[in-house]
């Protein structure tokens, strides 16, 4: 297993080196994320395969420790904690801690998430991209 730790003069050629995925979401000087492993990805899966049902050959594994918080309707400003977050350029699907739900965000560029809809079902949540 490799990982690197992504900083402000980490290059593409370092992170595609060791097989990883450069996540073009945010410009690298306000990168605060690590390229993972895949131990923390769902049981089952791996990078390639949700890279090949979602359609975005880019995926990448983030870091869960970010803010997000549900926007619309009656629950608006909710939060909840990440235990699994996977970016797809501006959007990102979520795992939060105390649930089996998967959400549907964008990831801002400071790093939080503002999510609007749950998926009971990880490959839906996928296709739903």
């Amino acid at each position: 297993m490799s990982s690197i730790l992504v900083t402000r003069s980490t290059t593409k050629a370092q992170v595609t080196d060791l097989g990883l995925s450069w996540c073009p979401a945010w410009p690298p000087t306000r990168w605060r994320d690590h390229a993972m492993t895949s131990e923390r990805l769902p049981a089952g899966w791996t990078l390639t395969r949700i890279r090949d049902v979602s359609g975005d050959r880019e995926a990448v594994l983030l870091d869960a420790d970010r803010a997000a918080a549900w926007r619309g309707g009656p629950a608006d400003g909710e939060k909840i904690r990440p235990e699994i977050v996977i970016g797809f350029h501006g959007l990102c699907l979520l795992k939060p801690i105390d649930s089996e739900d998967w959400c549907m965000g964008s990831l801002n560029d400071d790093g939080t998430v503002d999510y609007w809809s749950a998926y009971a079902n990880f490959y839906e949540a996928l296709r739903g991209l």
